[in-house]
């Protein structure tokens, strides 16, 4: 089928046709760009980029081509493939993005994980603020929102001012896609917020993790493999009560910790529902509304799924992610690896900075593990936060400091 696909590569720009096969179309959770009635949703001066005229933008190490067939919004969609190292394209502009975040649309058809960078910059483009996020190629195959948060900051940009906008994708492989479309600003919160997670509900949640964060009166979150409760290495009912008492809550990560992306119809109920009413039935309503995915493993059938049954779905990546500003899809909403400590702890400075979300997960804490990071280093981690400018919370606050005003 001909597409009239808009092929730019290096630095000229030229138009040819050619077929593209899109995996892939835009999801039910896709948000228009009109505004509702009462003046609220998504305004057209919020888009910084549609994607509909890629002339404007200059490319190297790559192609950049128009989807039009199963394009995210309007006519086309942007198509970045890798070809001679990391490609890059970037475009003069005139906006200002003080007091916002950026959230954009991606569709990834690549073997290997990749890396979204989106720079801002302006002057004399020694002044910029990086945003970032890696995304496993298990997601590829479907449209979905990336909220971006702050990953790098040089010199002393001003949001207010940005001259030059700069997009660059690292991994994806030899010919792998990113198809990308939408790049819009979205409000950013009132401050920067911390929630910390803490994977699988091991018995270092308690000995370790609880100890030490209730010293500080700061709040977490731990995903509990509901068949694991009581299990040797795992947190027993009587230690889950003590934490819930003093304000953690327990959200879900499923039954037995299963990949999602081999499960059966018959096994996602297990999983998935049959441990949501685990928290159910034992009283855990707040942390009942958010679901975990095992090893940050997803794709759209695993998101339309959970989404009956969760009102938020979390993945998971590197430091390099972070949920930020208004969520506009609450199924994919990024939380970070923590076990780098003072990565960690630039991103809480970062959150703080631009008014960001941070989702930081740790896994087991002394037990000398892959995931895992000593008491002395959580320890070091939790005093930074206590004197951040941040405000610590559970993912159950989520929604309401972070759902747009016309809803999810």
């Amino acid at each position: 089928m001909n597409t009239g696909e808009q092929n730019t590569t290096g630095t000229t720009n030229t138009t040819s046709s050619s077929s593209a096969t899109p995996t892939g179309t835009a999801t039910a959770r896709e948000r228009t760009d009109t505004t509702d009635s009462d003046g609220q949703g998504e305004k057209p001066e919020d888009v910084v980029d549609d994607f509909e005229d890629l002339s404007t933008w200059t490319v190297k190490n790559g192609k950049l081509t128009a989807m039009k067939e199963g394009s995210y919004k309007g006519s086309q969609s942007a198509v970045i493939t890798r070809q001679d190292g990391e490609p890059v394209i970037e475009r003069e502009i005139e906006t200002g993005v003080g007091g916002s975040n950026l959230s954009v649309a991606i569709n990834l058809d690549a073997s290997n994980h990749a890396v979204l960078q989106v720079t801002l910059l302006n002057g004399n483009n020694q002044n910029s603020v990086q945003y970032a996020e890696s995304i496993r190629s298990s997601t590829g195959g479907f449209w979905q929102r990336l909220d971006l948060g702050a990953t790098g900051v040089t010199g002393l940009p001003n949001l207010k001012n940005i001259t030059k906008i700069r997009i660059r994708v690292k991994g994806a492989g030899s010919g792998g896609k990113i198809r990308i479309d939408d790049l819009r600003k979205v409000p950013s919160p009132d401050k920067g917020y911390v929630a910390l997670v803490f994977d699988d509900a091991q018995r270092s949640d308690y000995t370790k993790a609880f100890q030490t964060l209730k010293q500080y009166d700061i709040p977490a979150t731990s995903a509990l493999v509901t068949n694991h409760v009581g299990d040797d290495g795992f947190l027993n009912m009587k230690q889950i009560e003590e934490m819930k008492a003093a304000g953690w809550e327990f959200a879900s990560q499923t039954a037995s910790h299963a990949n999602m992306l081999n499960a059966s119809r018959l096994q996602a109920e297990r999983e998935v529902v049959g441990s949501k009413d685990w928290l159910l039935d034992h009283g855990f309503e707040k942390g009942a509304k958010s679901f975990t995915y095992p090893y940050g493993l997803y794709n759209e059938q695993i998101t339309d799924f959970v989404s009956k049954h969760y009102e938020m779905g979390f993945g998971f990546f590197s430091t390099r992610n972070a949920a930020s500003g208004y969520i506009t899809d609450p199924m994919t909403i990024s939380r970070g690896d923590g076990r780098h400590i003072e990565q960690a702890k630039s991103m809480v400075d970062l959150a703080h900075l631009y008014n960001d979300l941070e989702v930081i997960t740790f896994h087991g804490i002394d037990r000398k593990g892959e995931l895992d990071v000593t008491g002395d280093q959580f320890e070091d981690f939790v005093s930074y936060l206590d004197n951040s400018n941040v405000e610590p919370i559970t993912l159950s606050q989520i929604p309401n400091k972070f759902k747009p005003e016309d809803g999810w």
